[in-house]
Order: C-alpha cells, then sequence, then structure tokens
C-alpha cells in the first residue's frame, strides 16, 4: 500500500466468551480458525494483510474499502453462530509505503476500531463504526444494527437455515460470485461443525453447487431477496421438505433481514465512492 492511503479496520470478539465452558472453548477456537480460512480467500482481493486471530475470541482484518470490511462482518456473524460476535470498525491512513499493512503501519484505523468495539459493549450494539472525525453514521449504522436486533429473535433453527441460505448467496455489492467458495460448506460435511446441519450428503452438496453456479445470474438480479427456487435447494441439502423451509424463511422474515443488508451495504458503497 501506499503511504497515507485510507484503509478500515475490522475488530470483532465472541460476547460472552469467559463463561464458555472447555468444550464450547474448543468449538469457538474451530469457529474462528474456520471463519479466518474462508474470510482470507472470499475477501482476497480487499485485504490489506493477513487476516490474524485475537484475544483467544476475535479476529482482525484490515480493508481497502468500507464495504467489503462491513460485508466481511456479515459473513463473520453467520460462520460464527450461535457464538454472538460483535465488532468495531476504524478508519485510518497507511503510515508509510509497506507491502502488506498492519497495525504498526495502520495505527489509527486499529486504534478507531477497538474503541468501536468498546463502544457496542457500553450502547449493547452489535457493530459500531468509528469513521470520519470518531463519528458512528446512523443511516448504515442503525440499518446494520436493526438487522441484527431481527436475527436475534429468530428460533435456533430459524437462524441456521438462514445462514445455510447466507452461505448460497451472500450479501455482496462486489464482482465476487453469489455463492462462497467449497470451503465453508465442505466444512458442514465433513462434520467439523455441530449445528444441526453438517450431515449434509457429498452427492446432494456437489449437486447444489453446481445448480447454485448454473443459476447465478439469477440470483444476483435477485439483489434484495433471496431467490425463491432456493427454498428447495435449500430443502435438499438439509434433508428437509420445500415447505418447511418455507415455512421458517417466512416467520424468519429471511428477506426482509436480507433487505436491510444489502441497503446498508448500497448507502456504504455510496462512501466509499465519495472518499475515495
Amino acid at each position: 500500500m501506499l503511504m497515507n492511503e485510507k484503509c478500515y479496520a475490522l475488530i470483532c470478539d465472541a460476547v460472552g466468551s469467559m463463561k464458555l465452558s472447555r468444550d464450547e472453548w474448543e468449538l469457538l477456537d474451530e469457529r474462528l480458525n474456520l471463519t479466518k480460512k474462508v474470510i482470507s480467500a472470499y475477501f482476497q482481493t480487499d485485504l490489506c494483510s493477513d487476516v490474524i486471530l485475537s484475544g483467544g475470541d476475535g479476529l482482525e482484518a484490515l480493508f481497502t474499502n468500507l464495504n467489503s470490511c462491513a460485508e466481511a462482518f456479515y459473513l463473520i456473524s453467520s460462520i460464527m453462530f450461535p457464538f454472538k460476535m460483535r465488532g468495531g470498525i476504524g478508519a485510518g491512513h497507511v503510515s508509510k509505503k509497506t507491502v502488506n499493512a498492519n497495525t504498526v503501519d495502520c495505527p489509527g484505523a486499529f486504534f478507531k476500531a477497538r474503541s468501536a468495539l468498546n463502544a457496542t459493549k457500553e450502547d449493547e450494539k452489535t457493530l459500531y463504526f468509528y469513521i470520519d472525525s470518531f463519528s458512528d453514521d446512523t443511516n448504515y449504522g442503525g440499518l446494520i444494527n436493526s438487522s441484527f436486533s431481527l436475527l436475534s429473535l429468530l428460533t435456533k433453527h430459524q437462524r441456521e437455515v438462514f445462514n445455510l441460505f447466507c452461505f448460497l448467496s451472500p450479501v455482496s455489492n462486489s464482482s465476487r460470485p453469489s455463492f462462497l467458495k467449497p470451503l465453508l460448506l465442505q466444512k458442514f460435511i465433513d462434520g467439523g461443525i455441530e449445528n444441526g446441519l453438517s450431515n449434509i450428503d457429498k452427492q446432494v452438496y456437489v449437486k447444489t453447487i453446481n445448480e447454485i453456479k448454473k443459476r447465478e445470474l439469477e440470483m444476483l438480479e435477485c439483489k434484495y431477496s433471496f431467490p425463491p427456487f432456493m427454498n428447495v435447494i435449500v430443502a435438499n441439502l438439509c434433508s428437509s421438505s420445500r415447505q418447511n423451509i418455507s415455512k421458517a424463511k417466512k416467520s424468519g422474515i429471511f428477506d426482509i433481514i436480507k433487505t436491510m443488508q444489502v441497503v446498508s451495504l448500497d448507502l456504504i458503497s455510496d462512501y466509499d465512492h465519495k472518499n475515495k
């Protein structure tokens, strides 16, 4: 990165981690390592440096734009479930010319992100922004936190199904594909994650990925909601009926939550364009 180039730091951690049992800590550690791999692969063109584990219960990352920083937190929250994540985002500038920026080269961004993370604990928010003179933007910040408030009302089963929809069709305002790299769902198949959806048949999984690739254009055109055909795909993937998945999707207001997430990223994308 060039000296004085703007960057955005994300710091997040798990809520209530100090109260976890030994088994829960092991699962948390597994999830964190998986999340690190997925975020590193999925956002590789937007990362300024390697994603790192921090404090035993969190992650830190530095991005070239605010949009990817916020989108990454959405994805992190889905992968880390049932652990509740909170995060802080801060803006700063690279202090010297460097190939891979880090905390030392971008102290301002990480200092503000840490301050923002501390603010979530005081204000009981999920994600806080400290950018442009340490101010939290109420437009996109409000939408993001409102979407997480709605997610907190879902049952465990509804949230698991919602996460599966998101893994197949992540919120995105970029040129990244509308489905995640196989790394994530493959982890479900291998049984490495115990969340009620780990017993996925490998042949069904392969068929699902191929089907998603064929219908990627339809998914991209359906920006503010999940495409109706995904009900059948998700049902097949987790050995459920289309009716059950449709019911979970409707009662959990999945499309409303996704709309709020996408609109928040639309606003952030506008911010990025104005602050290049």
